[in-house]
């Protein structure tokens, strides 16, 4: 059985605050994994000493794949729910707000968030633990 069936409902709520809380952060990630690479091109080996070097190409590998797992996921969804992402987490607007611009009625929203969300546990599986 998937882990999906298996789990109980507490554990489900856990793992959808955890993608919830991955989305609000998505472009943080982005923007994490750049200044990482500009502060280990900037300095060379010689000035970054081995252990924080290690530290922080290991921190840029997990915001790659938190990014990496997100932006697969979002492919596998239509316009109207990519467009819910987008408003919800990643640009912090209220359902009321996100409702106005998609045209839909803040109920058919939470409905839609509902579903989406079983979608993105199961999708986004991997990065919950992380």
């Amino acid at each position: 059985m998937l882990w999906y069936e298996t789990a109980s409902i507490t554990e489900k709520k856990t793992s959808m605050k955890r993608i919830e809380f991955h989305l609000k952060n998505f472009k943080n990630y982005q923007a994490a994994i750049l200044n990482i690479e500009r502060q280990l091109e900037k300095r060379s080996s010689h000035h970054l000493e081995h252990m924080t070097r290690k530290k922080l190409e290991e921190q840029k590998n997990q915001y790659e794949l938190i990014v990496a797992c997100i932006e697969t996921a979002l492919k596998e969804l239509d316009e109207i729910e990519k467009q819910l992402i987008d408003y919800k987490y990643f640009r912090d607007w209220r359902m009321a707000k996100c409702a106005m611009e998609i045209g839909y009625s803040e109920k058919t929203l939470f409905l839609m968030k509902r579903q989406l969300m079983d979608q993105l546990l199961i999708s986004l599986a991997a990065i919950t633990n992380v």
